[in-house]
Formats: structure tokens, C-alpha cells, sequence
């Protein structure tokens, strides 16, 4: 990590990310009686901080070149082995744009690398440039941009690859810092080598915003483990322009502020720990794509899906912060441990503003206990060809309910969202009940059921097809002068099938199913009916089933 320091021309001191303990108990290799010797432990340190050296861009030689000596204040050539930090403190004025052209940077494995400092007093964007490709590389280590700085860029649109060899320690974490209000790019002609080995750790942080247009995996097999700590954003877009044979090595961990994923492919599973450690807000914003997350997801922080495809198939995750759908469809293809574990994590609440919660084979759970009951939800689901019950009532103010593909959606409990019903496909049965005069549409093919209880269901406008009609099916039916639904305005194109599938009958009696106070009866024609012989007349402005007679029910009394 780059300290800030107090002033402009103070030096500050690269400490946890340039070195680690191990390296130095490496280098110092003083054993006696099995115990190391801390003094020239701490000696070599002090050597090492002593060596490394701030230096402040001028470009009085030729104003882009970073391996020219001319170039800096004090004048020579950064170096990667002692850490030495580059600056930008204002100097110049306008855009600066810097490349490398020789080796001069490179360093060694071994050496931690160079630190980039952008100061408050560089209100100018600063942009490093490939010029040279693979001819040579930059060895870095950390970033760090002050609060008031302009942008920073890493890379540029070109297919010139930038090559950059991060550090030069096994495992060492690099810290990426970004405080200022402009942003902070890495573009994706950036190559990464991990300098030293093993895995190696990219940390963002700052108040600011990094964006990234990369894979952020390495071209040496070297694993990369992806930290945010925030307060400000991380946005991920995945762009494969440079050669990788890395993975991602979890856990992947916001310890603060959000991270925004821009492509469907940035987060295949990871080696070692395939987790998500999320104690921020973790946003799936992928608009094409279709996105498979086989990892757990832990910490109280909380997911947001804004657009595109997210499934989730681990059924482990226990994180209890808010599940939002802002947009998009997310799946649960993970199965559900009640009040232990599941694919949504465990008793955060699910705010629905504008997104689809799809179920799947593995997948019905009754997650309705957790729907957020604030007004204006806009309740979306595709039952994914499963029956899912609710048995916790709807009771947004103003919300909506969209049922999608197939599958039956069975509403139990007191139902009083007041905003609109529509059935795009697949079955909704309302075996609960419903109060209020929100519209309902039936879209062509799709089925609308009703359980027939002391509450009507009284859409303001009834909607039954737009071509080639619907479904409508009834149970528990038994009075002779209620209709389990009571429209305002009923429109209907094509044929509506009637289904009556249970009640209490009598020969002789007639039962309303269907009444409305305006518009015009469609064809109706009379399906299954269990437990009676009958058929379908239109009265006015009501559907009625006339029972002729009652079906044989066996008993078995006789002799069985």
C-alpha cells in the first residue's frame, strides 16, 4: 500500500505490499538454536525503506517516456527493486500521456515493484500507453490516487500490448486505490505476470470508482485473488483482448462498498475456494449472456440482479443481506436447506423492482415469508415448469404480479396487492384470497384458476386472450348465487375453456362461475368437469354451469 504522505514533496513508504515477513525471513536466513534473528530482520528492513525513493514527474526531456532520466525529479529511473514510488504531483500541465520503451523497468522476480502515486494537486487525467508490446515490460506494485485528482488510466484502446509484471514476491497483494471523484481504468491490452509465484491479490479500494475492461487474469499460471474493500465501486467488465492460462482463486471478498458485474463470464467458478465473502453490495448487471455461479455466497451483505441471466446452484449460501431484482432473471437452481442454508441465503428480504425470480427442478421453495411488503413491488416469477405455492399473502400497496413460463403458481394466504395480474404463461390459481379491483389479463394459452372461498375476486378489467384464447378453472365451487369472479369489464377474444374441477353439486341446480358488469361474452365452451355431467349457459352478464346430473362415486360398500 502507498501511504499518503503529509505533503507533496514528503516520501511515502511502501510497507505490507511490498514486503512480506516471509520473504525477509528468507533473504535474512539467520538461524541460531532454531529461532530467527529479529534484529537483522529489522535491520534489512530499514535498509530496504531507506533505498526506496519518491520521485516527482517533471517530462522535461521528452514528456512521455518513463525510462528517461530527464523526466523526474530527482533525475534518473525508478526503480522496480526498491520500490521506488512515481508521482504525479501537477508539474506539468494538461493530459500526460507515459509509456515505457526499454527494459529499464523490468526488474526481477524478487523485487516488489513500482508504485503509482497520483496526488490532489494532478487535476490532468494521467494515461500510460503500450508503445513497444511485448518488447519489454513494467513491473508495478501498488496505486494509489488522492481525493481531487483527475483520471487515471492503465492501458489504452489499442491491440499494442501493455505488458506488466505485478510485483516480484509469491503471493504478494497489490493495492489499488482510487479517492478521487474521476475514475480509474485498466483497459484490456494490460498483460499480467505474477512476479514470485503463487497466487497474488489485486485490492481495490478508495472512495472512487475503478473500471475495469479485463479479465484480471494472469499469462504465467499464476492465480489471481480479487479483494474489494471499498467504499467505492468496482465495475467489471470482462474483456478477453490479452492471452491468459490463469484462473481466479476465491474466495472473492467485498469487504465494503459495491461491485458491479458487467459480463456474464467475469466469475466462472474459482480454484481452491469457490466462495463469494460479500459484505457490500454485490450487483449482477450483465445485459447479454447467460451467467452459472456454483459458488457460496457468505457475509451480510446484499445482492442486487439489475439486467440479464443469473443462476445460482449452490445451495450452501447463508449470507442475510437484501435480495433485490432490480431487472433480469434470477434462477435458483440450488436446493433449499430451510432456516439453514439456500441458493438466496437465509432470511433477507426479497425486494421485487422490475426482476424475475425463476424456480427450477431442484428448486419450488416457498420464499414468500421473505417478499419485501413495501408499496410499489413489482412481483415477477417464472415457475420454470414447477407448481410453486405461496403461502404468504401479496400485500404490496400499489404492486403487481407477473407470472411467467411454465408451471402453476398457487397464491394461498390473504392476497391484497392492489396493482395489476398478468398471466403470460403457464397457470396461476388463487386459492387464497384476493381483495381489491386490480386488472387481470390472461394472455393467449395461459390458464387463470380460482378457488372459490367468501371472497370474490373482482378484477376492474377481466382480460382473456388477445387471439386465440384462454383457460379459466374453478374449485371448490357450491354456491348457487356467487361467482368466484366478479369483473367491472370483461374482454375476451377467442374461445375460453372452462375447467370445473371439484365442488359440492346438486342435480337440477346451476352454479355462476363468471359474472361482469360491461363487455361482451366470448365464446365460452366447458372442459373437464369433475364429479358432473353438464354444460355451459350465458345469462346476461354471467357464465353459469347447469349440472345434469352427479358422476358415479365407488364405495365399495356393497362387497368391495
Amino acid at each position: 500500500m502507498v501511504m499518503k504522505p503529509t505533503n507533496t514533496t514528503a516520501r511515502p513508504l511502501v510497507l505490507t505490499t511490498t514486503l512480506k515477513w516471509k520473504n525477509l525471513l528468507h533473504q535474512v536466513n539467520l538461524v541460531k538454536c532454531g529461532c530467527l534473528l529479529t534484529v537483522g530482520i529489522s535491520l534489512l528492513f530499514a535498509s530496504l525503506l531507506q533505498a526506496q525513493t519518491q520521485y516527482f514527474w517533471t517530462g522535461a526531456a521528452n514528456g512521455t517516456n518513463l525510462v528517461t532520466a530527464g523526466n523526474w525529479d530527482p533525475n534518473g529511473v525508478p526503480a522496480p527493486s526498491t520500490g521506488d514510488i512515481m508521482t504525479w504531483d501537477g508539474r506539468t500541465t494538461g493530459p500526460v500521456f507515459v509509456t515505457f520503451t526499454t527494459t529499464a523497468m523490468q526488474g526481477w522476480s524478487g523485487q516488489p515493484g513500482l508504485n503509482i502515486y497520483i496526488t490532489s494537486n494532478q487535476r490532468d487525467p494521467v494515461t500510460f500507453y503500450a508503445s513497444v508490446g511485448l518488447a519489454a515490460a513494467i513491473r508495478l506494485n501498488g496505486i494509489t490516487i488522492d481525493p481531487g485528482a483527475g483520471a487515471f488510466t492503465l492501458g489504452d484502446d489499442s491491440t499494442t500490448i501493455f505488458d506488466v509484471i505485478w510485483g516480484g514476491l509469491s503471493g504478494q497483494t497489490h493495492t489499488w486505490i482510487n479517492n478521487s471523484a474521476n475514475p480509474a481504468t485498466l483497459k484490456p491490452n494490460v498483460r499480467f505476470r505474477y512476479g514470485g509465484g503463487q497466487a497474488h491479490t489485486l485490492n481495490f479500494g478508495g472512495t472512487g470508482d475503478w473500471y475495469v475492461f479485463h479479465h484480471l487474469r494472469a499469462d504465467n499460471s499464476s492465480p489471481t485473488v480479487i479483494t474489494v474493500d471499498g467504499p467505492g465501486r468496482l465495475i467489471w467488465t470482462r474483456v478477453d483482448l490479452v492471452k491468459f492460462d490463469s484462473p481466479i482463486q476465491g474466495p472473492f471478498t467485498i469487504n465494503g462498498g459495491t461491485v458491479i458485474i458487467k459480463s456474464a463470464d467475469c466469475l466462472p467458478s474459482q480454484i481452491v475456494n469457490n466462495t463469494i465473502n460479500n459484505y457490500g453490495v454485490l450487483v449482477y448487471d450483465a445485459p447479454s449472456g447467460a451467467a452459472l455461479w456454483s459458488m457460496g455466497i457468505y457475509g451480510t451483505g446484499s445482492l442486487v440482479v439489475s439486467n440479464g441471466s443469473l443462476t445460482l446452484s449452490s445451495g450452501a449460501s447463508t449470507f442475510s443481506g437484501e435480495v433485490v431484482l432490480a431487472g433480469g432473471t434470477l434462477t435458483v437452481a440450488g436446493a433449499e436447506n430451510p432456516d439453514v442454508s439456500g441458493p438466496l441465503g437465509r432470511g433477507g428480504v426479497i425486494t421485487f423492482a422490475g426482476g424475475t425470480l425463476k424456480f427450477s427442478d431442484v428448486n419450488a421453495y416457498d420464499y414468500s415469508p421473505r417478499f419485501n411488503t413495501q408499496p410499489g413491488q413489482i412481483y415477477k416469477f417464472d415457475t420454470g415448469g414447477r407448481v410453486v405455492r405461496f403461502n404468504t399473502g401479496l400485500t404490496s400497496s400499489g404492486g403487481s404480479l407477473y407470472k411467467y413460463g411454465a408451471g402453476t403458481l398457487i397464491l394461498g394466504g390473504v392476497n391484497t396487492y392492489t396493482g395489476p395480474t398478468v398471466i403470460e404463461g403457464g397457470k396461476l390459481v388463487i386459492a387464497g384470497s384476493k381483495t381489491g379491483t386490480g386488472n387481470i389479463t390472461v394472455k393467449d394459452g395461459a390458464t387463470l384458476g380460482v378457488v372459490a372461498s367468501s371472497t370474490q375476486v373482482t378484477p376492474g378489467v377481466l382480460t382473456l386472450g388477445t387471439t386465440s384464447g384462454v383457460t379459466l378453472e374453478f374449485d371448490n365451487i357450491s354456491s348457487t348465487s356467487t361467482a368466484p369472479i366478479a369483473a367491472g369489464t370483461l374482454s375476451a377474444v377467442g374461445t375460453v375453456t372452462i375447467n370445473v374441477n371439484g365442488g359440492t353439486f346438486a342435480a337440477g341446480q346451476k352454479y355462476p362461475l363468471l359474472t361482469w358488469t360491461s363487455g361482451t361474452a366470448p365464446t365460452f365452451r366447458l372442459g373437464n368437469f369433475s364429479g358432473g355431467v353438464g354444460y355451459l349457459s350465458v345469462e346476461g352478464n354471467a357464465v353459469y354451469l347447469n349440472v345434469t346430473a352427479l358422476a358415479y362415486v365407488w364405495t365399495g360398500a356393497a362387497n368391495n
